[in-house]
């Protein structure tokens, strides 16, 4: 039966059911579930179908008084259950049977989950704002955005539930605005802020101070740069070249971004087969600009969350078609894809991608034992 650290640490969490319907123990629907996620189900259908194909091997390790709970009973209690509450219990879970490096970038990006939107009822898609561990491969938090707001008023919130101390937070342009950027000095953090056009005016003024000390070929600026090696990815060569300005060339922004010290520009070249292309990228840092490495290096892992996260959801988990519209449901399912995708990638006792991992313990669920450590 489950026992030690998961049952002390999910036994805190509250059955949000009422007696007359709790027909199933509430660890077993939790730790159900979080089987079947690690194994690929994608829904709740498919969590009771791994669970029912499997269900003799997991009476060793649940209770089932009343047998496999059916799909709709997994969506009663996924849709009632406090997603902050749930998140928090696997997060006091994870840092218990993993270890963890010391944060040194956060990055931050929003993500939507297409299917759940109604046209017809004039919902827009679910938007979650997640957070991801560059030094840990692993999701530190996420939160849904109302459809009446955006990113800008949840981010705030977002950092205000992370030790961010010593890390640098990287953000796309949504989040490049004052006060997040004071918020995260404020909690002893550095940032790097994407510069798009929503920051029309320090975006223009960068734009023309790189253009003019580019035409001084940086003689009269005090100026630092970092390079990537060119590399062979997917049909293409791509270097990237970052050029740092302190930021007393843009003097008349100094006061209105706390912690401002570095004005970056990063250029990204292109070969491909359809020719060649260059990208002007633009940032601000609360970093020192003698720092470059550092700075391009930390741009490059703030695509983790892109690539590792994002895509990977996308890919194993299908869930950008995931149809679930309750918020709390939609939540709580998120969740345990992400706890169940940091967990895939430690599991050393399996060899392969996300997906082949899912399919061996799909076949063969033994391999659960040492991931979970129950």
């Amino acid at each position: 039966m489950l026992q030690g650290i998961f049952v002390e640490i999910f036994g805190s969490l509250k059955d949000p059911r009422v007696n007359r319907t709790k027909k199933h123990l509430f660890l077993d629907v939790v730790g159900l579930a979080l089987f079947a996620v690690l194994a690929g189900a994608q829904c709740y259908t498919e969590i009771e179908d791994f669970c029912r194909h499997h269900k003799t091997w997991l009476k060793d390790y649940f209770a089932l008084p009343n047998g496999i709970p059916s799909h709709e009973t997994f969506s009663r209690v996924f849709s009632a259950i406090s997603p902050k509450a749930f998140q928090e219990c696997f997060d006091t879970w994870l840092k218990s049977i993993i270890d963890l490096l010391p944060e040194n970038v956060i990055a931050i990006d929003g993500k939507s989950i297409r299917a759940s939107k109604r046209v017809g009822q004039g919902l827009k898609a679910l938007h979650v704002v997640n957070t991801w561990s560059c030094a840990n491969g692993i999701s530190l938090g996420q939160m849904i955005v109302d459809d009446k707001t955006n990113e800008i008023t949840v981010i705030p919130d977002v950092l205000k539930k992370l030790c961010i101390e010593g890390a640098i937070i990287t953000i796309d342009a949504m989040g490049c605005q004052k006060e997040i950027a004071e918020q995260i000095i404020d909690q002893k953090g550095d940032y790097i802020l994407r510069v798009k056009s929503n920051q029309s005016a320090l975006h223009e003024a960068m734009e023309t101070t790189f253009k003019q000390a580019e035409s001084l070929q940086y003689q009269a600026m005090s100026y630092y740069s970092a390079r990537d090696e060119a590399n062979n990815d997917h049909g293409r060569i791509e270097s990237r070249r970052c050029i740092i300005l302190p930021f007393m060339y843009l003097m008349t922004m100094k006061l209105k971004w706390k912690g401002l010290k570095s004005l970056v520009l990063l250029i990204s070249e292109r070969e491909t087969h359809e020719g060649n292309t260059v990208e002007h990228r633009y940032y601000i840092s609360s970093l020192d600009p003698k720092q470059p490495d550092k700075i391009l290096r930390s741009i490059r892992d703030h695509w983790q969350i892109e690539n590792n996260l994002h895509w990977v959801l996308d890919v194993a988990y299908r869930e950008d078609q995931s149809r679930i519209r309750d918020e709390n449901s939609a939540l709580n399912m998120s969740w345990l894809r992400k706890t169940s995708l940091g967990l895939l990638k430690r599991a050393t006792n399996i060899k392969g991608s996300i997906r082949r991992k899912q399919l061996a313990i799909w076949a063969k669920p033994q391999y659960l034992i040492d991931i979970i450590k129950i």
